[in-house]
């Protein structure tokens, strides 16, 4: 007789894309259903990846959370724990991580509580009050975790040095579908005549508009390629900030007209096989998914030396130092007059060989049960 399957909850805030979202939604498809009972609990309802798990069969239980005043979900919360007993809770982000713990803490068969760390020097000085509020007390209360586990090894050191209590922590890596990151000639055609970019080299930045992606340094560093390559263009596929696109049009000028802003993406496989060179001008990353998404589809990535971004790229590509406006136009120069197909061939090898979704899904299943059994 087959022994019950372990019950685990996967938490996250929400399910719109993003790259801890992408890679909680791919856990929780890949993560043997026979083996496992599983719930993803969320905060809010609705989001672009909800449907993409539903269809999958993943039962989504939201908490409905009614703003950032409203605590009243935690007794939802600690009642749906207390229902279905789960073994363990694997959340990701600060107020995922808060609240598993304190719905689970002193019930009668508490679950063992893993926390997810996505990120690494962040400037939270520069965020609002109530996300200083939660980075706070996750690092009061992390050793009431029962385990910790990072995406970076400079996620790791970073949270070690500034307090956190990381006996219990491990990395492991994110992990990249390569079967829908992958170069594709038709995708490729389809993006490039959409922008008339027949003898056009595209160079792409994939990254929301936030302060930590560096878009006023890389508009920099655009300004000085497009007057120099009248062949060149640039793209950014993220959601847009107002505030930060006007600051950066300002500082490109008239070659703003060269510099096409995507917005939001839905399908970024379509627009990576459309780009020749992927560049990452961020000021903080922990493992970026988009580095190693576009390096998947072939680009040649040129990135900014933050987190494990010289683990992803190893001999691949170039990393420059970041906010390096000067520095990152001479590498970019450099690149376009290289051989960057045949870079970015090398690119997808190395995904494809060190971070593939796989070995994410089976480490993360080996962390979680282990955790469970200790």
């Amino acid at each position: 007789m087959n022994p019950p399957p372990f019950r685990l909850f996967l938490a996250i805030r929400s399910l719109h894309k993003g790259g801890a979202e992408r890679q909680m939604v791919e856990l929780a498809k890949g993560v043997d259903k026979e083996r496992f009972a599983l719930t993803l609990c969320t905060l809010y309802g609705g989001g672009e990846l909800e449907r993409e798990l539903k269809e999958s069969g993943v039962e989504i239980f939201c908490l409905h959370k009614r703003g950032r005043s409203d605590f009243s979900f935690l007794r939802r919360y600690r009642a749906l724990i207390q229902e279905q007993n789960p073994k363990a809770i694997y959340s990701f982000l600060p107020e995922m991580n808060l609240f598993s713990l304190m719905a689970s803490r002193f019930l009668k068969r508490s679950p063992k509580i893993l926390w997810g760390f996505r990120s690494s020097d962040m400037d939270v000085k520069s965020y609002g009050w109530q996300s200083r509020l939660y980075y706070a007390a996750q690092k009061l209360l992390s050793p009431f975790a029962s385990k910790i586990i990072t995406n970076s090894h400079h996620s790791l050191a970073y949270h070690k040095h500034i307090g956190y209590c990381m006996k219990r922590a491990q990395v492991i890596h994110n992990g990249i579908d390569t079967k829908r990151f992958s170069p594709s000639l038709e995708l490729r055609e389809s993006f490039r005549q959409r922008y008339h970019l027949k003898d056009k080299i595209a160079i792409g930045i994939a990254a929301r508009m936030d302060i930590a992606k560096g878009y006023p340094y890389l508009a920099k560093a655009a300004k000085i390629i497009l007057s120099r390559y009248p062949k060149v263009l640039f793209f950014a596929a993220g959601e847009i900030d107002p505030l930060l696109q006007k600051e950066c049009l300002e500082i490109l000028g008239q070659e703003g007209e060269r510099f096409i802003w995507l917005g939001g993406v839905e399908r970024m496989e379509e627009v990576y096989n459309g780009w020749d060179i992927l560049v990452s001008s961020s000021l903080t990353e922990s493992f970026s998914n988009s580095i190693a998404e576009g390096m998947a589809c072939a680009l040649a990535p040129i990135a900014t030396d933050v987190g494990d971004t010289s683990v992803i790229l190893g001999e691949v590509g170039t990393l420059i130092p970041p906010k390096d406006s000067e520095m990152l136009a001479q590498k970019l120069a450099l690149m376009i007059e290289s051989d960057f197909k045949t870079e970015g061939e090398r690119a997808r090898e190395r995904i494809v060989t060190l971070f593939s979704l796989e070995a994410m899904i089976q480490n993360s299943t080996k962390a979680i049960l282990t955790c469970a059994e200790s």
